[in-house]
């Protein structure tokens, strides 16, 4: 009788956890076109070889409420207005390289020049975008907007909300969102206004407003902040808020985009 001996190789696969950031953007998805818009974004972010927790890609079971825009909507699309003003989706994220990653931001910008099936570049006013700035903006999806920064002091993430009305009503709202105190920029000349919410070493949200430059919500995109105690942020925030899942509440900012607020699992 022959004996076989069968040898097994187990293989053990480290399963890696992070903190998510402070801040990030989350995009829904319809079903089945998640996986395709990863593959687009994860091509833009070719020179973040590890996980880049900023930007979250998904296809829930609701769908966020955004302004009043339908679904079938091009309002988040950049377009020209008939008066000469720039229309933009109030939301973006902006890749900040200092001039010694001068080869990792050329390599972002070289995925945009080099595909136009799925990337188009956007002309921001030039009092908003600095001389070293290049926007652009997925040429399928009515998602956020995309930014390069080139000449950076500091690496980094910077998320964008441009803001239509009351600069002074948002900064309150994202205050007490964040905890934290934003450094003011004005140019009252120009009709210029910043707002920059430091969160963390590598990321920052910052407001902004300029009269030549209008935005809407993003549909089905959401500003997502993790809260040490959501419930009893829920609770100061004026308007009310939305259950959308356990220790996950939405409301609207005063401009009508979404945000989600949840805390971690304990």
């Amino acid at each position: 009788m022959a004996l076989f001996l069968f040898s097994f190789l187990v293989f053990f696969l480290a399963v890696c956890l992070t903190v998510p950031p402070p801040c990030y953007i989350e995009i829904a998805t319809p079903a089945g076109e998640g996986a395709s818009l990863k593959e687009t974004l994860s091509s833009l972010l070719i020179s973040h070889r590890s996980i880049f927790p900023f930007l979250c890609v998904r296809e829930p079971e609701h769908k966020f409420t955004n302004g009043a825009s339908p679904t079938n909507s091009p309002a988040s699309k950049t377009r020209r207005m008939d008066n000469g003003s720039l229309t933009s989706p109030a939301l973006g994220v902006m890749l900040m390289f200092t001039q010694r990653a001068q080869k990792n931001s050329d390599s972002c910008l070289n995925v945009v020049k080099g595909n136009s099936r799925d990337w188009e570049q956007v002309n921001m006013p030039q009092a908003i975008s600095d001389g070293d700035e290049v926007y652009f903006k997925a040429a399928n999806n009515d998602g956020p907007l995309f930014a390069v920064k080139k000449l950076s002091p500091c690496s980094g993430v910077r998320i964008l909300l441009f803001v239509n009305k009351d600069m002074d009503e948002v900064e309150r709202f994202y205050t007490l969102i964040t905890g934290k105190t934003p450094l003011a920029y004005n140019k009252i000349e120009e009709g210029l206004c910043y707002r920059k919410f430091p969160l963390s070493d590598k990321l920052e949200l910052q407001l902004i407003s300029h009269p030549s430059l209008k935005s809407q919500p993003v549909k089905n995109t959401a500003l997502c902040f993790m809260m040490n105690d959501v419930n009893k942020m829920c609770s100061e925030i004026p308007g009310g808020v939305r259950n959308i899942g356990e220790g996950h509440w939405q409301v609207k900012d005063p401009e009508g985009n979404a945000v989600i607020l949840y805390s971690l699992l304990k």
